[in-house]
């Protein structure tokens, strides 16, 4: 991908470090995760690859998966739930939020069970908080753990802060600040 906004990283090593790339809503975190991923397919790591994708459908600028941005091999693994939902954006109250929280937190513990059964050496995670609005942080960093190289990306910002009390964003925020603290490089965008 020409005239990538992400090129600094670039020039930096990936492989055999844990990348969290995190940022407002429409920063660019997918689009950066999309061309790591191009660039490590370029140089012959897509059957070492499993791609965990939680994003939500595009909705404007918010949500999108990496698929709207790179072609995976069929090498590479990618696994996708069938539903995903933007908690804060499709909910009406409270009860939507946690609802649509809990559903998204079950259907990525089903992927993470099967990257565990058939690990690969590098692991990226799409939009990762999805998990975190219902999940467990240590269950995240037991797969992250499994991996050799990961690459997250997480929505850190406050554009996204209404959650009808629900409490998701705070927790979001919480355990994002957790989560950077066992990554090599933490990337802002």
């Amino acid at each position: 991908m020409r005239g990538s906004a992400f090129s600094g990283i670039d020039r930096e090593k990936i492989l055999g470090l844990k990348t969290l790339i995190i940022g407002e809503a429409g920063s660019g975190k997918t689009r950066a995760l999309a061309e790591l991923l191009e660039r490590l397919v370029a140089e012959g790591h897509a059957r070492d690859m499993v791609v965990i994708d939680l994003a939500p459908p595009r909705m404007g600028k918010i949500g999108g998966t990496i698929t709207e941005y790179i072609k995976l091999p069929n090498e590479a693994a990618y696994l996708r739930p069938s539903l995903v939902y933007a908690p804060r954006t499709q909910a009406c109250n409270m009860d939507d939020v946690i609802r649509y929280a809990k559903h998204n937190a079950e259907n990525a513990r089903l992927l993470f069970k099967q990257y565990m059964e058939k690990p690969r050496p590098l692991l990226a995670i799409n939009d990762l908080t999805i998990f975190l609005h219902a999940g467990e942080l240590d269950e995240l960093l037991n797969i992250i753990k499994i991996s050799r190289t990961f690459i997250g990306t997480a929505y850190y910002g406050s554009s996204l802060a209404e959650d009808y009390g629900s409490g998701i964003s705070l927790r979001e925020k919480l355990l994002v600040e957790e989560l950077k603290h066992h990554m090599d490089r933490v990337v802002m965008l």
